[in-house]
């Protein structure tokens, strides 16, 4: 799997290639100083931005990182 960010304007969700995962709320926490995708109180922000993680992944055509 690739990297993936997804944000809906109020939350950003990001998972990594190593299955790691950050959850910022941008009105508490406008510069994502504090990563809360471990936060309970968030488990569902964070399921609902997950569902826009690609079923698929295209190959990868180069860039930054090869």
């Amino acid at each position: 799997e690739n990297q993936f960010s997804v944000t809906d304007g109020r939350f950003r969700y990001i998972r990594y290639r190593d299955g790691s995962e950050e959850l910022y709320e941008f009105i508490t926490d406008p510069h994502e100083f504090t990563n809360r995708a471990d936060d309970p109180v968030l488990a569902e922000e964070k399921a609902r931005l997950k569902q826009w993680m690609p079923e698929r992944w295209a190959p990868s055509l180069g860039g930054r990182e090869g």
